[in-house]
């Protein structure tokens, strides 16, 4: 459980940072790469700008989250709720995206 912390300089590449407790950490700077955050807490954090690419979220708690402008390409959002996250303008790739429209009740068809 990470509490009052700042995270202005902190890239990770690699490692297993699942079940980590970053309830409102502010991560906009921060970056992490090829990491596991399985079931990690989330609630609130303010990842405005971050890069997570390759990063496991499946089973994250990641209500209220920001994201916007968060680069998220190859990361695994398939317990991501669009309707309680903020998405404006992230980067992801297009499988990401069929995985948030179907997660938006959205049929999508090839």
């Amino acid at each position: 459980m990470f509490d009052r912390c700042t995270f202005d300089l902190l890239k990770v590449e690699g490692g297993d940072w699942s079940l980590t407790g970053l309830p409102g950490a502010p991560l906009g700077s921060a970056s992490f790469v090829d990491v596991s955050m399985r079931e990690a807490d989330l609630t609130g954090a303010r990842c405005e700008g971050a890069t997570l690419r390759k990063v496991d979220l499946s089973g994250a708690l990641l209500h209220s989250a920001d994201f916007t402008r968060a680069d998220l390409r190859g990361s695994d959002l398939s317990t991501l709720d669009p309707l309680v996250v903020r998405l404006g303008r992230a980067r992801i790739d297009i499988t990401q995206a069929v995985t948030i429209a179907t997660a938006l009740g959205l049929n999508v068809d090839p």
